[in-house]
């Protein structure tokens, strides 16, 4: 029986083993075991030394936790130094689920294990996420040894070899590793256990370092809870991480800690610090908060503040949520250091990072699209020249729009177009003008809306926003396997943002291409209860997968924001999927029949239960009341995830296609959707879009 788990934490594991080991025994079995067991001495005072533990051994392999990334790294290197016997060491930073008898489980383990198999007999091979934990000359020895992908994983990442304290060729790889090639070529693929470490971040391009200068002190404990200071210390590795590949200059954690000592504005302004993050961790055992808080060393001005808390067995989630708060107004301070005429002025400012907190919460509550809004529309005024300011009004307007057409009048339509052209008249490279104009398109006009997207990531490649956008888009023209990619690409440069944190899952179980995407967006849900997006795309996903049962019970224990009615029609569908007799699946057809009538969102829902259960003709004749011009979420990507395999395996569907506006994107791009690709296709794609441009159609 598997051991129940009492909790998840971010660690950092270091996976130890004997190398040759089988060799070394059948040459001398009683001296291998001698030199075993000296080296379970040497690991357990190494971890003693180093404030880890060991917490599971097996024959000559050794797996030990450490409260931060340096003192795992420092402790691989001084275990393989000994050389007696030769080791190999694996590295990761990653999360973890801690069993009821102390031992520790997880993704984070299993990464740890794989990097080891990879190393050379002497070497120390770590993860891309400890490279990104580790700041000065420890961090600066660890040399890129090109991106992998895990034996018996889908995952691929970047490894570093640990090179000798003098320098010299570092030990690393047992076999060669391919260069990483950038984003441009393949499909990068993942499993995601801890959302914020899911990929090889590295690989992909960035813009350009802002000038923001961000220091990050130690949060000050106060309390006496358990493991306060481990919380805080990973709350802060979370943070750097995602400012690391986002660009963003930070201050080294050694110089950062000096920032708690009594001369800290001198320190401060002799490190070029622009703003500087503190604040507080407490907790008293049951309950954990943080409180932080943002200023302007220079000024001595608090330019943003939050308080966040939550029950300590909820401690790792509450991390998460803390960290993507955070990041989301620092990397908001990009765009006060970069945009052309930034205000800066503090109280425009504080209004800028109040927006850009509040935005991090705007799914499905239009209240705070409208705080949102308001606040903007006051930094135009007081600068009316910041092209992010226009751009953001113009981005928040066009997804507003987007989703629920019929709330906004024509007013809002012209607002959210005059801001993002103000925007690109300012900057021509800002990458919200690019996304509202993008969304502000007709549905149908694919090939415009695809020019503005690229356009925008061309001028800002790092842009998760974009990337995120793309990935939507290119689910709608049935190029799921792009959409993954660009899904994944919005997750690297954003991984706390849970709407693009569960799309990456989403995306990658439509193309085959991630392993395990409902464990993937099951983490999402815990940290993010309140996430519409996780919710849906685990339901999806779940019922893909031929998971009935597992459907059943997220249906059975909805969020709150679910409507009562969408359940009843999702249950009659899982109910004919666990039990297909004649009768209720006939339930199930004239309930989605009736159902469909209602509005564009049901109609989408009954389309896919009808084609999961078979009911092919009844699907497409719900599809002729689809209207592609009133935009729900994902549009015409309903056509192309698995829910509709039967629909696009029928003649009929390159007909319905071109009602959409689809095979006319595809004939003018030759950008031809996944699926046309497919083994057992009855009908050649391109030769039935040609006989319907040329009215032959059969």
């Amino acid at each position: 029986m598997a051991e129940a788990a009492s909790g998840r934490k971010l660690a950092s594991i270091v996976a130890i083993d004997v190398a040759g080991y089988s060799r070394r025994t059948e040459a001398d079995e009683e001296a291998a075991i001698r030199a075993v067991t000296a080296l379970k001495r040497l690991v357990s005072a190494a971890a003693a030394a180093h404030g880890g533990r060991v917490f599971n051994t097996a024959g000559d392999g050794f797996m030990l936790e450490f409260p931060s990334a340096s003192s795992a790294l420092a402790a691989a290197e001084e275990i393989a130094a000994a050389g007696v016997p030769p080791v190999r060491a694996g590295v990761h930073l990653g999360d973890v689920s801690v069993t009821e008898t102390g031992d520790i489980l997880g993704h984070g383990v299993n990464v740890a294990a794989r990097i080891q198999q990879m190393a050379a007999p002497g070497a120390v091979l770590a993860s891309g996420d400890v490279k990104r934990a580790i700041r000065g000359p420890l961090g600066d020895r660890l040399k890129p040894q090109g991106s992998v992908k895990l034996d018996k994983m889908s995952e691929t990442l970047p490894v570093f070899a640990l090179s000798p304290a003098e320098g010299g060729k570092a030990k690393g790889r047992r076999r060669s590793l391919q260069t990483p090639v950038v984003a441009a070529v393949g499909m990068l693929v993942l499993s995601l256990a801890g959302l914020s470490l899911w990929l090889a971040r590295g690989a992909w391009p960035g813009g350009r370092p802002t000038e923001a200068r961000v220091a990050i002190p130690p949060l000050q404990i106060l309390g006496a809870g358990p493991g306060l200071r481990d919380f805080a210390d990973g709350l802060r590795d979370q943070i750097l991480s995602v400012m690391s590949v986002n660009k963003v200059q930070t201050v080294s954690r050694s110089d950062s800690d000096a920032l708690r000592g009594p001369d800290r504005s001198r320190i401060a302004a002799g490190l070029g610090v622009t703003l500087l993050l503190d604040g507080t961790v407490q907790g008293d055992g049951r309950t954990t908060g943080v409180r932080i808080h943002l200023e302007d060393p220079r000024r001595h001005v608090t330019l943003w503040t939050a308080s966040l808390e939550d029950d300590a067995e909820q401690t790792p989630s509450l991390g998460r949520q803390v960290a993507a708060k955070i990041t989301s107004v620092l990397l908001c301070s990009a765009d006060l250091q970069q945009a052309p005429s930034a205000p800066t002025d503090a109280d425009t400012q504080v209004l800028f990072f109040h927006a850009c907190d509040l935005s991090q919460n705007m799914e499905g509550n239009l209240q705070r699209r409208e705080q949102v809004l308001d606040a903007l529309r006051q930094v135009i005024v007081r600068a009316p020249n910041f092209a992010r300011g226009h751009s953001k009004i113009a981005s928040v307007l066009a997804d507003r729009y987007r989703f629920v057409p019929q709330d906004q009048g024509p007013e809002r339509l012209r607002e959210a177009s005059s801001e993002a052209k103000r925007a690109l008249a300012i900057d021509p490279n800002d990458p919200d003008a690019y996304q509202a104009l993008s969304l502000l398109r007709p549905v149908t006009d694919f090939a415009e809306r695809e020019r503005l997207l690229s356009r925008g990531l061309a001028g800002a490649p790092a842009n998760a926003g974009l990337s995120f956008r793309y990935a939507q888009f290119l689910a709608e023209v049935g190029r799921m396997n792009d959409a993954t990619t660009s899904a994944v690409r919005a997750v690297a440069y954003a991984p706390l943002n849970p709407g693009f944190a569960a799309a990456a899952p989403y995306y990658g179980a439509a193309s085959g291409g991630i392993a395990e995407p409902e464990t993937s967006v099951a983490e999402v849900q815990r940290t993010w209860p309140d996430s519409a997006a996780a919710w849906s795309y685990g339901l999806s996903i779940a019922m893909w997968a031929g998971h009935s049962d597992r459907a059943m019970a997220m249906i059975n224990s909805p969020p709150w924001f679910q409507a009562p009615e969408s359940l009843r029609h999702w249950k009659l569908c899982v109910t004919a999927m666990q039990s297909p007799d004649r009768a209720s699946i006939a339930g199930a057809e004239r309930d989605a029949i009736a159902d469909s009538y209602t509005n564009q969102n049901n109609l989408r829902s009954d389309l896919q239960c009808l084609s999961m259960l078979g009911r092919v003709d009844a699907a497409y004749a719900v599809s002729e009341r689809y209207q592609p011009e009133i935009y729900a979420f994902d549009g015409s990507g309903i056509f192309f995830f698995p829910s509709t395999a039967a629909m696009r395996r029928d003649p009929r569907f390159m007909k319905l296609a071109a009602k959409i506006g689809l095979v006319d994107y595809w004939r003018l791009t030759g950008k031809w959707p996944d699926f046309c690709a497919e083994p057992g296709l009855p009908y050649d794609c391109k030769a039935e879009a040609a006989k319907l441009a040329h009215g032959r159609a059969d």
